[in-house]
């Protein structure tokens, strides 16, 4: 193609339609280094046909990697609106990065988006200053913050002292937070129990909780009995999901303890949810009676009505008659039963 165009086209015009668009890839960028007003004139020439797109974007590519500052006069002479870059399908991900940023202004909101997060991405170890501002220049603030964190994180996988002292340096608190919040303790991953003996002695605060249910989740896995005593020793930051599924474990192992446990917990809350637990893994097993008593147990009627509904609908779809007895002998009122009772029925019809 450097030496001899025409005979470039005669080649290119005895393809299919499929080959044409995979060799304008090749041959607009080899045209555009040699005779830049010739390439120019054929990619206008050729944008209606069905490897017009492929050589455009090819033209565009290589324009923007040769010389970004003249990319708006190509994009003039083309007369390309950010419609016509939305069908086009640039992709800018082999692109240096001030190719890639002239070229942002011009991609539809979308594309534009993706643009900015593949180059924050890439350019955040290398000049972190300069990632953060494309970032804040062209996202909305949430937008530009979970750009920026998903970069970090795989900035901190490779270089975590230098992730975390730039971090540390940002004067925004909430993108600040976000990112400090994945810095893994050494000690969590090598001994969950130490990290929450270290988290309890100089207090949970300044801890993400996620780091202190992936503590509990790992003891969970081969000591549950040990888990529900950390959970007794921090209610506050341990949620819900946690507490559930370290109950149910512990009654998988041993029934009797974790009902011990459950009947020494203090808080209305936690031992609620402790039940709820211990209510899930009896219906798994069709214990109903024990189940039944469980939920009167609980201290809130709220979670007493969500569970009694979630466990008439599991009795329900394994024996429907069943299921109405149980209903028939829940402390419910008659509105409430007559309103499940029509809501079996029409699942049923």
């Amino acid at each position: 193609m450097h030496t001899n165009p025409g005979l470039a086209l005669a080649y290119f015009a005895r393809l299919s339609e499929e080959g044409r668009r995979d060799a304008a890839e090749s041959l607009v960028p080899a045209w555009l280094a040699t005779d830049e007003e010739a390439a120019l004139r054929w990619c206008t020439a050729e944008r209606d046909t069905a490897h017009g797109d492929a050589a455009v974007a090819a033209l565009i590519g290589a324009a923007a990697s040769r010389s970004p500052d003249q990319l708006e006069a190509v994009i003039a002479r083309l007369a390309l609106s950010p419609a016509d870059f939305a069908g086009l399908g640039v992709d800018i991900r082999n692109l240096e990065p001030d190719a890639a940023l002239a070229l942002l202004p011009h991609l539809p909101e979308r594309s534009r988006r993706e643009a900015v997060a593949q180059i924050v991405h890439d350019e955040l170890q290398r000049d972190p200053e300069l990632a953060l501002k494309l970032a804040r220049d062209t996202l909305p603030v949430d937008v530009a913050n979970n750009v920026v964190e998903f970069a970090w994180q795989s900035w901190l996988e490779s270089d975590a002292k230098a992730a975390v002292a730039w971090a540390e340096t940002l004067d925004d608190p909430a993108l600040k937070t976000g990112l400090l919040s994945h810095r893994t303790d050494p000690l969590l991953e090598m001994d969950p129990s130490a990290f929450l003996r270290n988290a309890r002695a100089t207090g949970t605060q300044s801890i993400p909780p996620e780091q202190i249910v992936r503590a509990i989740d790992e003891i969970s896995n081969l000591d549950p009995a040990a888990a529900a005593g950390w959970i007794a020793a921090m209610p506050e930051v341990v949620p819900a999901r946690t507490i559930r599924e370290v109950t149910f474990a512990w009654m998988e192992r041993d029934e009797a303890a974790t009902r011990s446990w459950i009947d020494s917990i203090t808080s209305g809350s936690v031992r609620d949810t402790a039940l709820a637990g211990a209510i899930g893994y009896w219906i798994s097993r069709g214990q109903t009676e024990q189940a039944t008593t469980a939920i009167s147990a609980m201290t809130d009627p709220r979670r007493q009505t969500v569970i009694r509904w979630a466990m008439l609908e599991r009795l329900h779809y394994r024996d429907p008659e069943a299921a109405r007895q149980w209903l028939d002998a829940q402390p419910l009122s008659a509105d409430v039963k007559q309103t499940w009772s029509a809501i079996l029925d029409a699942s049923v019809e």
